[in-house]
């Protein structure tokens, strides 16, 4: 890639990139995009999603020491479409686990949940479906 001269190599998920690099991009520095998605095109402006870019470096080491180091621009594109449907899917995951610790407050001292060990197991059972609601 450093005797092609490589300065993209393909788009990266979030999942790609650690959450600390994440942290710390500020929305209000991205650059508005004048992309419009197709879905989007014949909108009016208000109602189509809009785009942000932020630009910067990323250094690519090589697997042994003595290999040099490729800088890549990297670009980080925050869709506000996507970040309201994030939230909505987020909200829905947030309110029904509430839901369910508000079933098992009621049942606690019942014959189901009759004693700490009982509810112990719930709450254990319940974190493990849970478990992807960050």
């Amino acid at each position: 890639m450093l005797q092609a001269r490589a300065d993209f190599i393909a788009p990266a998920n979030t999942y790609l990139v650690p959450a600390a690099v994440l942290c710390t991009l500020d929305l209000a520095r991205a650059e508005p995009s004048a992309y419009v998605s197709q879905r989007d095109q014949g909108k009016p402006a208000q109602e189509a999603s809009c785009y942000h870019v932020i630009e910067d470096t990323m250094l690519l080491p090589g697997k042994r020491k003595c290999d040099l180091v490729l800088a890549l621009r990297r670009l980080f594109v925050h869709s506000a479409a996507r970040a309201r449907g994030t939230a909505t899917a987020r909200d829905r995951k947030v309110n029904r686990a509430r839901e369910k610790l508000e079933r098992l407050v009621h049942g606690l001292g019942t014959n189901y949940l009759p004693d700490l060990t009982a509810v112990t197991a719930r709450v254990y059972r319940a974190l493990s479906q849970w478990s992807s609601i960050g």
